[in-house]
């Protein structure tokens, strides 16, 4: 199977919370945004954390800093959507932060990104259910 790097299927416009946000706001954020869980960056866009809806009603804390998972499992924009398949499955994980330059966001990979149509082509090889005029379901 040939390789395809996250960057191509990543979403670029990532919802980032600071540090300092409270976490109604925080729970506000993904509700409005309809997201589970948000990468929470530093002034300069380097990730500190990630909070997803399970910490909001999970842990005690004021800000997104106190209630946020500081062991944050990332990837790079070169790195195989393969591999993040399998953090996903192995790790329990539901999204990834990708990164470059470092500790720099540049996107978040989840895993509704791996069932786009790119993303799906990829994995099912040459076989492409999404240019089907009828729909399969």
């Amino acid at each position: 199977m040939a390789q395809m790097p996250v960057k191509e299927i990543m979403t670029k416009d990532v919802v980032t919370v600071p540090p300092t946000m409270p976490v109604r706001e925080v729970a506000n954020l993904l509700n409005e945004r309809s997201v589970s869980g948000v990468p929470v960056v530093d002034d300069e866009g380097g990730v500190l954390g990630v909070v997803s809806e399970v910490d909001v009603v999970g842990r005690q804390g004021a800000t997104a800093a106190d209630i946020m998972s500081r062991q944050v499992i990332s990837v790079t924009e070169e790195t195989d959507v393969d591999e993040v398949l399998h953090l996903f499955l192995n790790q329990r994980i539901r999204r990834v932060p990708v990164l470059s330059g470092g500790q720099q966001l540049a996107g978040i990979v989840s895993r509704s990104d791996l069932v786009q149509p790119a993303s799906v082509s990829h994995f099912l090889d040459e076989q492409n259910y999404f240019d089907s005029d009828s729909d399969p379901c």
